[in-house]
């Protein structure tokens, strides 16, 4: 193995050529991507503890729409809680007016019935005394004289 100065020389001025042009053209981008990637690494970490804080903003959020969500629902149950009492108490005077109604008229039409049915019987004892005072007249000639005579003082 013979080592020649001029192969060394040669091998030498080769490497430098390849090192210029590597840290020419070579080294930049290599170490811009090499940065690119670190900074990538270091973003993706941070994001990770971003995602981390979005997510317990999202739930603290949720919780935060939740609870607002049940009180709404509390005062909408509230709300028509009272407006079925008020609204029972309104069909419980309309009811109890529809009664008093009811009552009124059927007082009416029970003095009506009692006007006419005191009308039907004094009519009808009328008729019934009518048809007694002309059957005694009928019978009694001496009983009609004194009946003209009662009626005569009666009309005095």
């Amino acid at each position: 193995m013979d080592i020649s100065i001029s192969a060394v020389i040669a091998q030498v001025i080769n490497f430098g050529i390849i090192f210029w042009l590597f840290s020419k053209f070579g080294a930049k981008p290599l170490a811009n991507a090499i940065e690119n990637r670190r900074n990538l690494l270091a973003k993706l970490e941070h994001a990770d503890q971003a995602y981390a804080e979005k997510i317990q903003d999202a739930e603290k959020q949720a919780e935060k729409i939740i609870a607002e969500g049940n009180e709404i629902k509390a005062s909408i149950l509230n709300e028509a809680s009272v407006l079925a009492g008020k609204k029972r108490e309104e069909i419980i005077q309309e009811a109890e007016q529809k009664g008093e109604t009811i009552i009124q008229d059927a007082e009416i039409r029970a003095k009506a019935l009692e006007k006419e049915v005191e009308k039907d019987f004094e009519e009808s004892l009328k008729q019934t005394s009518l048809l007694v005072v002309k059957k005694l007249l009928q019978s009694d000639k001496n009983l009609e004289s004194k009946y003209l005579e009662w009626l005569v003082k009666d009309l005095q």
